[in-house]
């Protein structure tokens, strides 16, 4: 559904012009008449991402909210969670309520209700690894994504740690099948060494779900496309049945 590329952007594309209070609103007019979700939420990260671009800080989407781009709505997040990259300080509070306002959004210094969505300015981007921000284009501005390779670490660890937690498996179970399937790009080397590092200590539950999720969307045909993988069957070792 959205072209995602990987990298940096080239400066045409982090150029945006400063939106009045009209466009504003007719952005948002045409973002709340998205019927489409995961499309919702994209125009909306975009339109925010906007916002705080005209007012020099550039903002990523991380954690549940990237995983809902990156798996297009086989895991929902509900929430918009943002954090500034990791070279610049976090918008200020004043900033911060300046571009809620213009969204009509209330709530604060850091949650912002706007409607049904939460929008979560979370601080800096924490990253450990050396992989690359992942970018999608919309119509109201570059959306910045969270590395999958990060979030993939995490879903791994925080499935078997502290507790083995079935959520956060069938979360991992989703990002994975998208990696593994090849609609997502990712360096397995770069996963690979986060999951292995002495901070998280996971190196073999990546493999295992990486070998585990590869067996099963074998076992189902090899889906043309990631819109097949809804129809594959939970297994007991398998990913989940919305995958």
């Amino acid at each position: 559904m959205w072209q995602i590329s990987i990298g940096l952007q080239s400066n045409n594309s982090h150029r945006c012009l400063i939106m009045s209070p009209t466009e504003i609103q007719t952005a948002l007019s045409e973002i709340w008449s998205t019927t489409d979700e995961v499309e919702k939420t994209l125009k909306l990260s975009g339109l925010v991402g906007s916002l705080f671009r005209e007012r020099g800080w550039e903002m990523v989407v991380v954690g549940g909210s990237a995983i809902e781009v990156y798996t297009e709505g086989r895991y929902m997040s509900g929430d918009i969670d943002m954090c500034a990259r990791s070279e610049v300080v976090m918008p200020p509070p004043r900033v911060r309520a300046e571009v809620m306002r213009l969204l009509g959004a209330t709530g604060g210094p850091r949650n912002f209700r706007l409607r049904d969505r939460w929008i979560d300015l979370l601080g800096r981007v924490e990253r450990m690894s050396k992989a690359l921000f992942q970018h999608v284009e919309t119509p109201y501005g570059l959306v910045a994504l969270m590395p999958v390779e990060e979030l993939l670490v995490d879903k791994v660890f925080t499935s078997v740690h502290p507790q083995t937690n079935d959520e956060e498996r069938a979360c991992a179970e989703k990002l994975m099948a998208v990696c593994v399937s090849g609609h997502v790009a990712i360096n397995w080397d770069e996963a690979a060494k986060m999951a292995a590092s002495k901070e998280y200590g996971v190196g073999p539950e990546l493999e295992q779900l990486r070998q585990q999720i590869t067996l099963k969307l074998a076992e189902n045909e090899r889906p043309q496309n990631i819109a097949d993988l809804g129809r594959m069957e939970k297994g007991s070792n398998g990913p989940a049945p919305d995958i």
